[in-house]
């Protein structure tokens, strides 16, 4: 297993999916921008074990994270979500959200057997007492479940 923290192994992991073209974002990253990567693994299906999840430039005056995992397309559903308070970013600008963090009503992606889906988390960075988002970032991934 990697000695790497886990706000450390973002990187290699947004370098790697941009390589393999595994990975998407709804909104495009941008350097100074907010984006977020989930790291699913088979653990994390039909589960209400979440899985880790890495924010990469979250806004400075952000008290809290708000997550919901949404499956897409043709019978999209919610899927449940959760909120973190936000302790600050290591020196590198990430932050992450522990596994197991997300306990809101949560159910991890599931396909049917045979078959794969489309699933989003939206991370949204809040200030306490504001009604809108400082920043609101997206991560696409696409689930088999063999």
């Amino acid at each position: 297993m990697s000695q790497l923290s886990p706000r450390r192994r973002v990187l290699p992991a947004l370098l790697a999916c941009a390589l393999a073209g595994g990975c998407s974002w709804q909104d495009a990253p941008q350097d100074s921008g907010m984006h977020v990567v989930a790291e699913v693994h088979e653990v994390h299906y039909c589960s209400k074990f979440s899985p880790e999840i890495t924010i990469a430039n979250p806004p400075q005056d952000t008290d809290y994270y708000e997550v919901r995992l949404e499956r897409l397309g043709e019978g999209g559903m919610f899927m449940g979500g959760g909120t973190w308070r936000f302790d600050g970013v290591a020196e590198d600008g990430m932050d992450s959200i522990p596994e197991g963090a997300l306990t809101s009503s949560y159910r991890g992606p599931c396909p049917k057997k045979g078959e794969s889906a489309q699933y989003m988390f939206t991370v949204a960075a809040r200030r306490s007492g504001s009604a809108e988002p400082l920043k609101t970032a997206t991560y696409v991934f696409t689930v088999e479940k063999p």
